[in-house]
């Protein structure tokens, strides 16, 4: 989690989580690409420290084009017990409102 409040709702509802909280600022930074390559960074060392943990980690970003649909293999990896969680690069709903057309 890289704010609190998504950090207090995980940890309320028992789900496993990182906490990244405070390491990038709290307000929209997309116009920084520095700011935005460092959620990058962080969300690739998430991998790591998971994969270190070993688990095995399959990752699927927004521009990932998929050959068949994915929810066959989604259901079936949660019917074997797999922790399956997401993510996105949605910063500021406002201000990524012109990314939803």
């Amino acid at each position: 989690a890289f704010d609190e409040l998504a950090l207090a709702g995980l940890l309320a509802k028992r789900i496993p989580v990182y906490n990244y909280t405070g390491v990038l600022p709290a307000v929209h930074f997309r116009h920084a690409p520095y700011l935005f390559h460092r959620m990058g960074y962080l969300k690739a060392e998430l991998i790591r420290q998971v994969l270190l943990a070993g688990k095995q980690v399959l990752v699927s970003d927004s521009d990932v084009v998929w050959v068949r649909d994915p929810s066959v293999l989604l259901a079936r990896l949660d019917a074997a017990g797999v922790t399956i969680g997401a993510s996105t690069d949605c910063l500021d709903l406002r201000a990524d409102e012109d990314k939803r057309r």
